[in-house]
């Protein structure tokens, strides 16, 4: 079962059309061109074997582990700063995209308690939103890198590219919007996908600046 926008439609359309490379050349292009001018979120059923390819990501290059470690965590310390001193918002998404993907996972999953993950919470507003949205039942952590933000809400200080093994299997859905922060996307990833249940979902937010 998918619950797709019009950027997941593109990848179901590649996937068939993989073998055949002219068409797969023209579908590529036609997918880059809707994420580079839209700001949607897309979602991968995990029974579908779909890969993110980098078409889909336009993420940082860092010359080496510690200085992805040293930017990221910086960028968290400079946010957490003006969150706490000035109780302004730093969260990327909106209120209203955390809501109609709340929507989207209702319509998905018609049990009362769903579980999640927001991986490269930041500030933590998104588990916070999730939570809201989906009923006080609901079961959101966040997932940080700055042990800064071991403060807030339901918030699990780890690098998102190497969650604790005992996140593996549990989640209804895996949410994020920092899959451009990644080091490497396609090892972040499929490691949000191990942390996943059987039948669950993977959504990735994006705009033009992905």
């Amino acid at each position: 079962m998918y619950h797709l926008s019009i950027q997941g439609v593109h990848r179901l359309i590649q996937w068939k059309l993989a073998f055949i490379k002219p068409f797969k050349v023209v579908s590529d292009r036609i997918g880059f061109l809707l994420l580079r001018n839209s700001k949607n979120f897309f979602v991968l059923n995990l029974k579908s074997k779909t890969i993110l390819d980098s078409h889909f990501t336009l993420f940082e290059s860092y010359k080496n582990y510690e200085q992805y470690l040293e930017i990221q965590r910086n960028k968290t310390k400079r946010r957490l700063k003006i969150f706490k001193e000035e109780s302004k918002s730093i969260m990327w998404t909106s209120k209203n995209n955390i809501r109609d993907i709340c929507n989207l996972i209702k319509s998905y999953e018609s049990k009362v308690i769903i579980s999640g993950l927001c991986m490269g919470s930041r500030s933590g507003e998104e588990q916070t939103l999730f939570y809201k949205f989906l009923g006080k039942k609901s079961k959101v952590f966040g997932v940080e890198l700055h042990s800064d933000a071991k403060s807030l809400p339901n918030t699990i200080i780890a690098d998102f590219h190497y969650p604790p093994k005992n996140l593996f299997g549990k989640f209804d859905f895996v949410y994020s919007n920092s899959h451009d922060q990644s080091f490497n996307p396609k090892l972040a990833i499929g490691s949000w996908i191990k942390c996943l249940k059987n039948d669950a979902l993977l959504v990735l937010e994006h705009s033009r600046a992905h």
